[in-house]
């Protein structure tokens, strides 16, 4: 499909390293609907033209949603990035000094640490060196509505 080939790639494009925000999973998920209501089109009853419902866009597309798609393509760059790394703690380096007043940014092992709590995944780093483990895990987090925010 369209969407799923040339739009959803370059929307997220690098977005393994993407620390999201609530805000910005609402609006990739306005844009997706946007494009997804262009492309299946209206639906004419009784005459008149009306535009497709939320669900029924969802129901058309039989695919998830961007926001579910980034967060599993997180989830998957993470295994790899921790196998890779091995023994070594430069991806976990905490920065020394001290940190501005007021709410600490986002950062991205954060986000990641949050979807793997919604999965019930304890342990990540050392089921993540298990390949097969990760695996599963990641085709749990596939079929797993939790991870969207909606």
């Amino acid at each position: 499909m369209l969407h799923k080939a040339l739009l959803r790639s370059v929307v997220s494009y690098a977005c393994e390293t993407w620390s999201m925000f609530r805000t910005d999973e609402i609006m990739i998920s306005i844009y997706q609907r946007k494009i997804l209501r262009f492309i299946f089109g209206g639906i004419r009853e009784n005459g008149t033209w009306q535009k497709r419902t939320n669900l029924e866009l969802y129901q058309s597309y039989k695919e998830s949603d961007i926001v579910n798609f980034i967060k599993i393509q997180l989830i998957n760059w993470a295994g790899h990035v921790v196998r890779v790394d091995g023994n070594h703690t430069t991806n976990y380096a905490q920065p020394i000094g001290i940190r501005k007043k007021g709410r600490p940014n986002l950062r991205w092992i954060d986000d990641l640490e949050k979807d793997l709590l919604v999965l019930r995944t304890k342990n990540w780093r050392t089921l993540a060196r298990r390949r097969l483990a990760w695996k599963s895990l990641f085709e749990k987090a596939e079929d797993y509505p939790g991870l969207s925010s909606h």
